[in-house]
């Protein structure tokens, strides 16, 4: 059953350090799914809060490969896959706009080699399949970060989400089509926004609790949350677009959870949210 409402995750998820990769804690071990898994770093970080269960890291562009081998490739828990997912198997032409050099594995770097700004300087052809080619069982945390290619992966994904996804995290930066598709399945919640001014002296006065973070091309960037959360979907999706008229290219990723389980889940995560904040 479709949500007529985007809700706000800023009351649980700005608690955590790791926001809602948290929610781990809370889940039965099972299979976690990286579509684009970069360096591997939040794969491993999915990891820690649910020591229990297995990985699947999909990351198509070579670049990242010895990285994402240093973090993972001995952690018998964690199986990388070197390709792309997308709606449809075969090959792919990815643009590659910059290499982060040894050891500067900031904020930003993609996992199909795409930065946040930059001149195309090349491509690479990768391999590409869909989940449901590569998955066929439940799935407890399935993570999507592919640079504007989320829905396609979503829609090569139509198996496994009849089979059971019981959260997914899906990077969105207000493409409405990708919002319709979530909201038909899971319940919508936002996330800690990214937020990068790419105009000189662009207004950062829609947004409260900034902190400033490197991204891999030396900018500058921002975490932090709306000043009003638009809970309407298309007010939620035009926000972005206002925004980058404003100067100022905006990204969040979309807490999305099975509308079975998250009542349950919700209540788990804040009990432990109250716990901790009481012994501190």
């Amino acid at each position: 059953m479709r949500q007529d409402i985007v809700h706000s995750g800023a009351p649980l998820f700005g608690k955590f350090e790791h926001g809602a990769l948290e929610l781990l804690r809370f889940q039965e071990p099972g299979l976690i799914v990286d579509v684009g898994a970069a360096a591997g770093y939040v794969t491993k970080w999915m990891l820690h809060f649910s020591p229990g269960s297995r990985a699947r890291c999909f990351e198509p562009f070579p670049g990242n490969w010895k990285y994402i081998d240093d973090v993972l490739g001995k952690d018998k828990r964690a199986e990388i896959r070197r390709e792309a997912v997308s709606s449809s198997k075969g090959t792919m032409s990815f643009h590659v706009e910059s290499v982060v050099p040894e050891g500067q594995r900031f904020s930003g770097y993609s996992s199909l080699g795409k930065l946040v700004d930059g001149s195309p300087k090349g491509s690479v052809q990768v391999p590409v399949t869909t989940l449901d080619d590569q998955i066929s069982e439940a799935v407890r945390f399935l993570k999507i970060d592919v640079q504007d290619g989320e829905l396609n992966v979503l829609r090569g994904a139509t198996e496994t989400l009849e089979r059971g996804v019981d959260v997914a995290f899906v990077e969105f930066g207000g493409e409405i089509d990708l919002l319709d598709f979530l909201m038909e399945r899971f319940v919508v919640f936002d996330h800690r926004y990214h937020i990068r001014p790419y105009v000189e002296g662009a207004s950062l006065s829609s947004w409260k609790d900034l902190q400033s973070f490197q991204l891999s091309t030396g900018h500058s960037a921002f975490h932090g949350w709306p000043d009003e959360h638009l809970s309407d979907p298309k007010a939620f999706a035009n926000f972005f677009r206002d925004e980058r008229k404003r100067g100022v290219t905006v990204y969040t990723d979309l807490v999305c959870i099975r509308p079975g389980a998250t009542e349950a889940l919700l209540a788990k995560a804040s009990a432990y949210t109250q716990l901790t904040a009481s012994s501190m």
